[in-house]
């Protein structure tokens, strides 16, 4: 398994990655396209056997960036993929000055809360049916 950095000739393969990880609430390819076109963000995707199999959008904000996507293949689910995509992360967030670390989860996604709790990231506040579905997403971030 190798960490690239995303570029544009890997749209196509996460287009079809985002659709099969948020279905109803997948980005449009033009969205995915814009976000891995910006300079300073840091945009990762993970091969394996020349394949993506999970990513992670980021939005460098300056002293503060934000996580806006992280995918993984259902296939590859517990392999370990995000956990080497947010530690690769969070190392290139600390070589560029990146201070704080913000993202949002699915109150009701547990695997992803336990997964950023491991790396430290604090609940700071949630949002009241943020969600199509009505559901609330936690604001968390972590101070690196």
């Amino acid at each position: 398994m190798n960490i690239i950095k995303l570029r544009v000739e890997h749209l196509n393969a996460l287009y079809n990655l985002e659709n099969e990880c948020f279905l109803d609430n997948a980005w449009e390819k033009e969205m995915l396209r814009n976000e891995i076109l910006k300079k300073n963000n840091i945009n990762l995707g993970l091969i394996e056997n020349k394949t993506l199999i999970g990513y992670l959008i980021a939005l460098n904000l300056g002293e503060e960036i934000e996580i806006l996507k992280i995918g993984v293949d259902s296939q590859c689910r517990n392999r370990g993929v995000a956990k080497r995509l947010i530690t690769s992360f969070l190392d290139s967030a600390k070589k560029n000055g990146i201070q704080k670390v913000f993202l949002e989860v699915s109150e009701d996604n547990i695997s992803a809360k336990k997964l950023y709790e491991y790396f430290g990231f604090k609940k700071i506040y949630n949002r009241k049916d943020y969600y199509k579905n009505g559901l609330s997403a936690d604001i968390c971030v972590l101070e690196i």
